[in-house]
Order: C-alpha cells, then sequence, then structure tokens
C-alpha cells in the first residue's frame, strides 16, 4: 500500500506546520541514524515537507486524498477548514432535493397530459476546493508517478535556495565555547560531515575548556578530535549527534562568478542562509582559498559554503571589513588532509594577500626591524580587523573602520607595547616573520593575527 506525504513524514492529517516541520527533521534523522541511502525515499521526504509546509500546497494536496482524510478549504478572506457535513448540506443535499422535485414534476405532466411548467433558472453558487496548479517536478499520491517511480536527484543538478536550506538545515550547527569555569567565551558555527564529526574553524574553539555543539533543540558535548591549526580547521567528536552528514564538494569545481550560498549561525542567530557568487579564487601554497561575496558576520565562521547542487565546497573562515562585502573560506578539500598541527607561515586562512610585501626587511631577523612595515591584522575571537603601520622612528598608525589614530610603539624581545592617545596597550608577540606576525592580547586568549600588506 502506497504511503501519502502525511505517512511519509509519520504526521498526522491534521499536524500544524511546526509539527510537519519537526517530523521532517526527524525523519532524516531517522534516515542518518539508520544509515539509509536511498535517494528516492529521501527525495519523497523532501517533497512531502515542501508540499505540506505550503498552505496552498497543502490544500490542493488533501483534495487527493479519500473522504476520510480529506481537508477542504473554502475560498473566503482567510481559508477555513469546512467539514464534509457542512459540504453535504450546502450541496448534494440541494442537488439530491432538486432532482427528486424535477422527477416528480415529470411524473405529474405524464400523468396529466398538461404542459410541463416552465421552471425559473435559479443560479446555486457553491464553495469548492481551493485548487492550485502544481509545478511538474511535484508528484502526489494518486498521480500517474508513485513514490518508487520518482527520479533521484541528479547528481550536480542546481536547486533551489528552498530546496537546499530544507536539505542543509538538520546539518548545520551552533558551536559554544566556554572557559573552565563555564564562562562563554565564544561562539561560531559547525558542519555535520560524518557520523557524530562536526567540522569548525580552530580560532573557534582554541582557548576553550568546554565545547557544545547545538543543533534543533538539541545540544551535546563535543570534544576537539583534530586540530589543524594550519588550516584553521577543527574536526570535533560529539558523542550521541545522529544528524545527516552532508555532501563533500571541491573548490577545483568552481568557478569566479558561480553562485554559492553560506549557512551558520552569524551573532548566534541559527539557520542563517546568504547567497552571492565566487568572487575569486585565490591560490595560496596550501590550496584555493575562496573568496564570495555571500555575506557572512561574526559567528559565522566555521560554517558552510555550499554550491547550488548542496555540496560543501568551503568553510566560511574570515572576513574583511576594510573592504566591500569581502568574505573567505578555506576549500572542503582540506578536511580530508587534516592533521593536528600548529600554525605556520604557510597555507592557513589568512594566506590571502595578492600583494607582495612591502617596506619589508629581506634580511634582519630583529623584531625592531621585522616589524616595519604596514600589517592588516584579525581578531581571531573578536572578528575585529585593521591596519598597523610601524616606521622606523617609533611612530605608528593605527586604521580601524576608516578612522586613523596615531601614536608611539616599542618592541622589547617578545613585548609590543603600542601608545595610543591615553590608551596603552601591551602585546606578546607569539610570532614575527617577514610576513607573519601573531600577537596575544592577553584576554581570554584572544590573538591578532596579521599579514604584511
Amino acid at each position: 500500500m502506497k504511503k501519502n506525504l502525511y505517512q511519509v513524514l509519520g504526521a498526522e492529517s491534521h499536524a500544524t506546520a511546526d509539527e510537519i516541520a519537526f517530523a521532517y527533521r526527524r525523519t532524516l534523522e531517522d534516515f542518518a541514524r539508520a544509515e539509509v541511502n536511498d535517494p528516492a525515499a529521501r527525495t519523497m521526504a523532501r517533497k512531502a515537507f515542501q508540499t505540506l509546509s505550503d498552505p496552498l500546497l497543502r490544500a490542493s494536496y488533501d483534495s487527493t486524498l479519500g473522504p476520510q482524510q480529506a481537508v477542504y478549504y473554502a475560498v473566503q478572506d482567510d481559508l477555513q477548514p469546512w467539514t464534509m457535513g457542512d459540504i453535504v448540506s450546502s450541496k448534494w443535499f440541494r442537488l439530491v432535493a432538486g432532482a427528486v422535485l424535477l422527477v416528480g414534476i415529470l411524473i405529474w405532466w405524464k400523468a396529466k397530459k398538461i404542459p410541463a411548467p416552465v421552471l425559473n433558472q435559479v443560479a446555486t453558487v457553491t464553495v469548492k476546493p481551493a485548487i492550485v496548479s502544481l509545478p511538474a517536478h511535484i508528484q502526489l499520491e494518486g498521480a500517474a508517478s508513485s513514490p518508487q517511480d520518482l527520479p533521484p536527484a541528479r547528481p550536480g543538478a542546481a536547486r533551489t535556495a528552498e530546496e537546499l536550506f530544507a536539505d542543509l538545515a538538520p546539518s548545520i550547527a551552533r558551536i559554544n565555547v566556554a572557559d573552565a569555569r563555564g564562562n562563554h567565551i565564544a561562539s561560531g558555527s559547525g558542519v555535520v560531515i560524518d557520523k557524530a564529526t562536526v567540522i569548525t574553524n580552530c580560532h573557534v574553539t582554541e582557548q576553550g575548556a568546554r565545547i557544545n555543539v547545538k543543533i534543533g533543540k538539541e545540544t551535546y558535548v563535543a570534544t576537539v578530535d583534530v586540530a589543524d591549526e594550519e588550516f584553521d580547521l577543527c574536526r570535533l567528536g560529539v558523542a550521541g549527534l545522529s544528524a545527516p552528514a552532508v555532501n563533500l564538494g571541491s573548490a577545483a569545481s568552481l568557478r569566479t562568478g558561480q553562485s554559492v550560498y553560506a549557512l551558520g549561525a552569524p551573532l548566534g542567530l541559527d539557520l542563517t542562509l546568504s547567497n552571492g557568487i565566487v568572487s575569486s579564487l585565490r591560490e595560496v601554497p596550501g590550496g584555493t582559498i575562496i573568496q564570495t561575496t555571500a555575506p557572512i558576520s561574526p559567528g559565522s565562521s566555521g560554517g558552510g559554503l555550499f554550491d547550488t547542487s548542496g555540496r560543501l565546497v568551503g568553510i566560511n573562515t574570515f572576513q574583511t571589513r576594510q573592504g566591500q562585502n569581502l568574505n573567505f573560506a578555506v576549500p572542503a578539500d582540506w578536511i580530508s588532509e587534516m592533521r593536528t598541527r600548529a600554525a605556520s607561515n604557510t597555507p592557513g586562512r589568512h594566506a590571502v594577500s595578492t600583494q607582495s610585501p612591502q617596506n619589508s626587511p629581506r634580511e634582519s631577523t630583529e623584531p625592531h626591524d621585522l616589524i616595519l612595515g604596514k600589517w592588516w591584522c584579525f581578531g581571531s575571537i573578536s572578528g575585529r580587523n585593521g591596519e598597523y603601520a610601524f616606521r622606523p622612528d617609533g611612530l605608528m598608525a593605527y586604521v580601524d573602520d576608516g578612522k586613523i589614530y596615531a601614536g608611539r610603539y616599542s618592541i622589547q624581545g617578545r613585548a609590543l607595547s603600542l601608545f595610543l592617545s591615553n590608551a596603552h596597550v601591551r602585546f606578546e608577540v607569539e610570532e614575527l616573520k617577514i610576513s607573519n606576525m601573531i600577537l596575544n592580547v592577553g584576554v581570554a586568549g584572544q590573538r591578532l593575527v596579521c599579514e604584511r600588506r
């Protein structure tokens, strides 16, 4: 016996829109838990969710079901449900009564052999169910094609934003990071890439003693299994998580101008979808960094960048506020190459500059020589960024959101001090090389990661 769309999701015919959405998420989790790889079943579940979550499509579908399951809608200012009793009393009863009256008049006319009376035609208005034409790709119960006849989605076939969101949302996580005392210190996004496995950025989880992964209404405790700071990718083990994994793609499949979608939890706002294009593909020693116009904000770090087929092609990592819509993602290709290692001055999330180092010393290894010139620095936790310029005479300037702050600086060993107006900021220099610099702010483990401009 074929299942109707309600039965596909395991929902009641009177289920609310929220209950339909919950049933769809539960169905996807059941697929993942049972490791079911049935494209037709997944396609049918998605079509059931799309149809039953739309009031007009659902009304049309309900009209194709049997009398015991049908739910009709009257076309009024608001769609109001009619019971079968209402329809019988307002339509069929009048038809049957009119037919009986007409037969009686004909019998009387034949018996008396007198002309039949001329009946005044009375217009009868009946309220019919609201019917809409469905897109050809949506097959309903009772149509020519059964669920088993539905073709699976073609690999590489483009899908709408609504379809992508419905498929990907159950696999997107919000990452909450706390210190040993339970104080919140950072948040970001994550993507389910395997059973009980989530990928995110290391700059989201670093310095955290406790990591929680939130998907839907459930929250899980996570641990860092692999921390590849070189790629800024951390793989989290999440016990008890049964959310479906996304399909992995490759940055090699991308072309400049191609549409992409970012999905994550910017500023803690779960399941935020934005779209854009691939604005550039930046070659770095470790591979290809993806530059995109798909908007991301603090908290988006670790979220997924997907192509129009729903394949994960990148992990959203950072943005630059000094330009218009300059957002970057590291390639999904790096996930298979991950290993635990510290950051260096080669690939990584910050190796995106296309300019040759300017005003940079070529021979000296002394800190006061290496620091000279202009640097673009990114706050790994705060998400803030700006440009620092150091001169040989001890003067420096800091540019943030178009504002310029002038002051002095001094560097002695691993200590860098900045004197801006009445402010005194002291950094610990973790790394200082010709092309990159890492400064420890000393507050909740925050760091500035800098590239020479």
